[in-house]
């Protein structure tokens, strides 16, 4: 199959980077990582070329193409809507193949390196400390300017929020009554609350390890679950969420409770260096913490949806935030209030 890939590479090259020609393509074959064990990525360099110019990833199963084409299909209808220095800042899609149960894409090289995560719990380095607090600030202001570019005339109420505690309920809460009469309640006071909005891109997954620097500037990559319909803070409001899932993994902590105090408490740097960034940021009609916990309940719904692991543990810390004492006491700043 890798044959017939780089044959149509080759093919389709002068289509891709007009003016040149992929005669001499040469790959270079690298692991999917663990989110993808069903996925393959070759880069291609031209002859003779230091740097690659294409990734090309290759999934062998129907759940890795549904991923890759919707990442193709993202950043084919975003990128020609933004304006060139957010262009930049993510891949150009140049191809989209299928043969044989396999799903190729293709798309432009950007060039970087991948974000070090450090250790973020516990004694944090001042290079850790540093490291992530550049990463909150550079990525919330790349997530306002692409909700800006983007945003739609189309103006929304608090109904589309409340649906999200309405559809978590249903999916996970059925044998946690006090649990689901929080949510519920939660979704009341979303709805009877008077909040106006305009869907947007958003890259739904603005993780550290999807982020590249490129010389002081960040470059974003795997677009697959970005979409254009989205609240337009949804990146913003993810990144605690996902932060105390990276901090669980890292540091190996079994708890996700004591992760997320560990990294986010208000004694903690990286906590105190991300809420400070949020806030510089947060001028959107609902509070803060309202949109965290919906983009947690969010997160674990799509996890269910892409049949990947993890989805409890989602659900535990969207209790924690709605439902444990202790937890709402330590990270004040971070849980609903209604």
């Amino acid at each position: 199959m890798l044959d017939v890939l780089m044959a149509r590479a080759t093919a389709e090259w002068p289509r891709w980077f007009p003016g040149s020609s992929g005669v001499g393509l040469a790959p270079m074959l690298l692991a999917g990582g663990p989110a993808h064990s069903d996925r393959v990525s070759v880069l291609l360099f031209p002859e003779r070329a230091k740097a690659p110019l294409v990734i090309m990833k290759i999934g062998f199963t129907s759940r890795e193409g549904e991923f890759l084409t919707s990442e193709f299909n993202a950043m084919d209808a975003l990128r020609p809507q933004l304006p060139e220095q957010l262009q930049e800042s993510m891949p150009r899609a140049l191809d989209l193949f299928r043969a044989d149960g396999v799903t190729a894409l293709s798309a432009g090289v950007v060039s970087g390196d991948r974000l070090l995560v450090p250790r973020l719990t516990g004694e944090v380095s001042p290079r850790a400390q540093a490291i992530m607090d550049s990463y909150f600030r550079r990525s919330f202001e790349f997530s306002r300017a692409l909700a800006d570019a983007t945003s739609s005339e189309e103006s929304l109420d608090s109904t589309a929020l409340a649906a999200i505690t309405d559809e978590f309920a249903r999916r996970f809460l059925a044998e946690h009554p006090e649990f689901e009469r929080r949510v519920r309640d939660f979704g009341t006071a979303i709805s009877g609350s008077t909040i106006d909005w305009h869907p947007a891109w958003q890259h739904q997954d603005l993780a550290v390890g999807n982020v590249l620097d490129d010389r002081g500037r960040l470059r974003f990559v795997d677009w697959e679950h970005a979409g254009g319909g989205c609240v337009p803070w949804f990146d913003v409001a993810f990144t605690p969420v996902v932060t105390s899932h990276l901090a669980r993994r890292v540091d190996r902590i079994v708890s996700i409770e004591e992760a997320t105090v560990g990294v986010l408490g208000a004694e903690t740097t990286i906590g105190a260096a991300l809420r400070e960034r949020m806030e510089e940021v947060w001028d959107y009609p609902l509070p803060l913490a309202w949109a965290v916990t919906l983009t947690a309940m969010e997160g674990a719904m799509r996890r269910l949806d892409d049949g990947r692991e993890g989805s409890p543990e989602w659900v535990e810390l969207v209790r924690l935030m709605m439902c444990d004492d202790g937890f709402r006491e330590r990270l004040d700043w971070l849980v609903p209030k209604w």
